[in-house]
């Protein structure tokens, strides 16, 4: 038959760079596997007259069925096919559209097999021509000298559309193997058979068989996109049909040949020979005595003949023909479990997987070892699974003996594997399985859905540092994102629908009434056996975080809108530990609905309708201490500075660091602030006595010695205790990043070996460079900043290493776009400084607001921090009055708004303020705070584009608010602390983002009383 040409079927790498455009010189683990099967089917021509077809299309029709067969066995798109009734026809479509394959019946009508054959090669010689009989009567009908010269195969149809499947797949196999094999390492079964009625039964057999296979052994593989790469890489099937066909296929792949299924008769020097099969067995077995070969034949005396080259053997009419030829594939071709054996053949061992084969090398005996080595069966077997990288470390063994150090050979290939496991799933979310569920798997998803916004920056980070170069910059630090698990958002719509909770989100319940009818809810049977298996493996702290739709975009950050809860997780009975798990996912679910989340939802202009929940489970970061555990230090860290003092730049960006976990930061509470290009520069510690009094007094750290805690009642603090700075000396956490306040001689000393009140100054990191802080955010901040195509925030947390035996730590804990491209209109504030009710050089928004007649102010002269709570709730109370009455205000309060450290502001959240169009920070006299740069409450203000004005006491001249003209004004209403003023004429307030200054201009009428020109 003719000889099948490949040399039009090359593709070339720009294809593969098309298929996945991520894919760069830093992804080369998937390289391998991105060339493989290079040439697939695409076009089939089918040559048939009406009858044939109705054979063919019997039960159907014929692409449907071939559709539901790649569907089934879970293969890429099957190929179209275009019928055509007669041999003209087929030639005049030819001319004009190219076929990769030509499949014909018999009977064409108008004209010979033979002459239809050879019109075919006169228009293209390379398109193999393949011809499909319809019934074995055909078989002796048939002219072999001439009707099958041009023909490149020939098959029966069975039936079944599994013959079409073999047809594809053996063309593809034909002329991708040569590639396949020098690129990728594949392997190759040798099918050697004549007959084509027996090859047309077990050639749809074997590929069903080796799919089928294929798919169970990937079922480890992270996710669908890596399965379905996988899979390019599973064996080739070559069909010979002569002795010498076999030999030459042999030599040709015989160091990628994975088994060999053959008859016994079939042709040896251009005759029928009915001992060539076993002549053939008797030549490769010299070559490689331990090469599978499944011997069949119609003969059942050949069995015996077979046992004496040790040898199977399949008796072609037994009733178990089919399930021999499964058998076989599954034991002998590497499918099954690897068998461990020693160089007579006696078996000593099994492994069920990868994992078992690695666990157990290290028991057998050195024979076994070098024999398996040698002979290449762990590359073989490795292979079947698509482990190609792993192979390739097992084959530069091939050649060791048992005088080499065996041990160390054992121990670099289990390092290797460790090694390869974690690449491989690095960058990628991975499917939840429960029985192959590993901790260490850097990012997992539970369930159907989405994994929500804040999960997806993780994922994108993740995504970004496995193409970073900072292992090689940052040698003695581990840059990472914690192990992740989600629960998508399905399972949060399961949960609402099987509980029938969507009455109780519509209603107006109280934020208490939500949470208790959301832990009386069952989770998801599905859900809770995960969240179990969970458990099983991870016995260290927890974080439970929230991941919804619509969180850490863009324009709607949602930060710190819903809950987060952290759980010691160290309960000695698992059940207590499940339960705990399970409360603080309903809890976090019940979030979306509060109080807090519903106002702030309606602020942005988004329907509650669309917001979905998905959950974040990780491992919190840090180190068991005294029954406490928490990291050496925590931050957010901005690529932008909305306030830069000195020679900064915005663009410079800012960081905020404290000691402990970082709800510290976030929460608007007392930390160290610099920018990462100028670490030193450090406006707090001015002076010794401003250091003592801004500088961090307290830390925050997950508690250990608590094991039972009311999550719903006692909040997202349950399980967190504040703590003073002496207890970090005594857990030696300040070592680094601690300092002395010398009172006697009125000094700051570095380090925490002076005598004194101690001081987080990160001293020994910021000024003397023990550990790469600043160089580490400045170019995280910079990557991810380009990554993400705009200005970002990152929230991290840092474990150091004084030991220098491991490294130390950098945790990305969150990452969310930073809303800075505010509208640049310049407009004017200056002019109207002489008119002003407030004027600042430190504001945020832009434009001009002509509606705003009220004002809520925070009464100066009743002020304190002792009282900043009640403060929050009458604050609150003329918010959802305002609100009633669809009116927006200035708020003006002391301290850091949203704090929530009641000694540094007013502790309020979103739906304290949600009113407000413009908020204003002052500084009082006996109360100056630094403002709240960092905080989750900052964020989403600056995000939903409300005035952002900060008034300080340095310069009169360039900050200052008009106190006396605010306490001239009558009340509307007024509470201890704070006072509704209610103005006839609006207030007009101006904000230049570009500039970063602000102007309130007092009422036109004021203004004329006053005796000032009009605006």
């Amino acid at each position: 038959m003719h000889s099948l040409n490949t040399a039009h079927h090359d593709n070339t790498k720009s294809n593969v760079i098309k298929m996945n455009p991520f894919l760069d010189e830093k992804d080369s683990r998937l390289y391998v596997f991105y060339d493989l099967m290079k040439y697939k089917v695409q076009d089939i021509l089918l040559v048939s007259p009406l009858y044939d077809a109705y054979i063919l299309e019997e039960d159907g029709l014929l692409s449907e069925q071939i559709f539901a067969e790649y569907e089934r066995l879970k293969l890429s798109l099957p190929p179209r096919i275009t019928r055509v009734n007669s041999g003209k026809k087929a030639l005049q479509l030819m001319r004009r559209q190219h076929f990769d394959v030509v499949i014909t019946t018999r009977r064409l009508g108008d004209m010979t097999l033979e002459e239809f054959a050879r019109r075919v090669k006169m228009i293209t010689i390379d398109t193999p021509i393949v011809l499909l009989l319809t019934n074995q009567a055909d078989l002796t009908a048939l002219n072999h000298s001439a009707s099958l010269r041009l023909i490149d195969d020939v098959f029966i149809w069975n039936g079944s559309p599994h013959i079409f499947l073999a047809i594809i797949k053996l063309i593809e196999d034909r002329v991708n193997v040569k590639n396949d094999t020098s690129v990728g390492f594949v392997r190759v079964i040798l099918v050697v058979e004549d007959n084509i009625q027996y090859y047309s039964l077990y050639l749809p057999l074997i590929y069903e068989e080796i799919m089928k296979q294929g798919r169970k052994l990937i079922e480890s593989e992270p996710n669908e996109n890596r399965r379905l790469l996988k899979m390019r890489g599973r064996p080739k099937v070559l069909l010979a049909k002569s002795y010498e066909e076999a030999l030459h296929i042999y030599h040709a792949y015989k160091d990628y040949m994975l088994g060999v299924i053959t008859d016994v008769g079939f042709p040896k020097n251009g005759k029928k020979d009915f001992s060539a099969g076993f002549d053939l067995v008797k030549y490769m077995k010299a070559s490689n005595p331990y090469l599978p070969i499944l011997v069949n034949s119609t003969n059942p005396k050949n069995e015996k003949r077979a046992r004496e080259y040790n040898v199977r053997f399949i008796f072609k009419f037994s009733k178990n023909f089919i399930h021999s030829i499964r058998d076989f594939i599954k034991n002998d071709l590497g499918f099954g479990d690897f068998t461990f054996r020693l160089p007579n053949g006696e078996k000593i061992g099994q492994a069920r997987d990868v994992d078992e084969l690695l666990e157990k090398i290290s028991g057998i005996p050195d024979e076994s070892f070098t024999f398996h080595l040698q002979y290449l069966h762990f590359v073989s077997w490795l292979l079947a699974r698509g482990e190609h990288e792993l192979a390739a470390c097992f084959k530069k063994y091939r050649h060791v003996d048992n005088a080499s150090d065996l041990q160390a050979i054992r121990k670099t290939l289990r390092e290797d594997y460790q090694r390869i496991k974690k690449q491989r799933y690095e960058g990628i979310i991975a499917r939840f399985t429960p029985e192959k569920f590993d901790p260490s798997i850097p990012f997992v998803k539970i369930g159907r859905g989405s994994i929500g916004g804040k999960a997806r920056g993780l994922s994108f980070m993740q995504f970004l540092l496995t193409r970073s170069k900072w292992k090689e910059k940052y040698k003695d630090t581990i840059i990472h994102v914690p192990n992740t698990i989600v629960i998508a958002t399905g399972y949060f719509d399961e949960f609402l629908e099987q509980n029938n909770l969507h009455e109780v989100i519509h209603a107006n319940v109280s934020d208490d009434e939500l949470k208790q009818r959301f832990l009386q809810a069952k989770l998801p049977t599905e859900l809770e056996k995960a969240l179990k298996e969970i458990i099983t493996k991870i016995d260290k702290p927890l974080a439970i975080r929230s991941s919804s739709l619509l969180e850490d975009s863009q324009f709607q950050p949602f930060a710190g809108i819903y809950a987060t809860y952290m759980l010691p997780n160290n309960h000695p009975d698992p059940e207590v530990r499940l339960q705990q798990l399970m409360d603080a996912v309903k809890l976090v679910y019940a979030s979306t609905f509060s109080q807090t989340a519903k106002s702030y939802v309606k602020s942005i202009g988004q329907q509650l309708e669309i917001e979905k929940m998905a959950v974040i489970i990780q491992q919190v970061v840090g180190r068991s201490r005294n029954e406490r555990f928490y990291p050496d230090f925590s931050g957010v860290a901005q690529s932008f500075n909305f306030y830069p003092v000195s020679y900064m730049k915005p663009e410079d960006g800012i960081a905020h660091v404290a000691l402990g976990l970082g709800t510290m930061v976030v929460q608007g509470g007392k930390c160290l602030t610099f920018c990462p290009k100028y670490p030193r520069l450090l406006p707090q510690l001015a002076s010794p006595k401003e250091a003592l009094k801004s500088t961090q007094n307290e830390f925050m750290a997950l508690r250990l010695d608590l094991q039972a805690f009311n999550l719903a009642e006692q909040g997202e603090t349950a399980t967190i205790e504040t703590y003073p700075l002496t207890v970090a000396q005594e857990d030696g956490t300040l070592t680094w990043i601690g300092s002395i306040y010398d009172f006697q001689n009125e000094r700051i000393v570095d380090g925490t070996l002076a005598v004194g009140a101690p001081l987080v100054t990160f001293a020994s990191i910021l000024k003397h460079g023990r550990f790469s802080l600043a160089d580490i955010l400045e170019d995280l901040l910079h990557e991810c900043k380009e990554g993400f195509g705009c200005d970002v925030e990152i929230e991290f947390a840092v474990v150091l290493d004084r030991t220098r035996k491991e490294r130390h730590r950098f945790a990305i804990l969150q990452v969310r776009p930073l809303v800075t491209d505010f509208d640049r209109a310049d407009i004017e504030v200056d002019t109207f400084k002489h008119q002003a009710l407030i004027y600042t050089t430190r504001a945020l928004g832009n434009g001009i607001i002509t509606n705003v007649r009220d004002i809520v102010l925070v009464k100066p002269e009743t002020f304190s921090n002792l009282k900043t709570t009640k403060i929050r709730d009458e604050v609150s109370a003329f918010n959802q009055k305002l609100g009633r009455m669809g009116k927006s205000y200035l708020l003006i309060g002391p301290g850091r708004w949203g704090t929530q450290d009641p000694f540094l502001g007013i502790p309020v959240r979103w739906n304290d303020i949600n009113q407000a169009a413009v908020i204003v920070e002052a500084e009082l006299e006996n109360f100056r705070i630094d403002g709240s740069q960092g905080m989750h409450f900052f964020v989403n203000v600056t995000t939903s584009r409300k005035g952002y004005l900060t008034v300080t006491r340095d310069d009169p001249s360039s900050s200052f608010i008009d106190w006396k003209w605010l306490k001239q004004r009558e009340a509307r209403e007024e509470t201890e602390h704070v006072k509704w003023i209610s103005l006839s004429n609006p207030l007009i307030i101006r904000i230049n983002g570009k500039q970063g200054k602000a102007v309130v201009i007092k009422p036109s009428e004021e203004i004329r009383q006053q005796g000032e020109p009009p605006a």
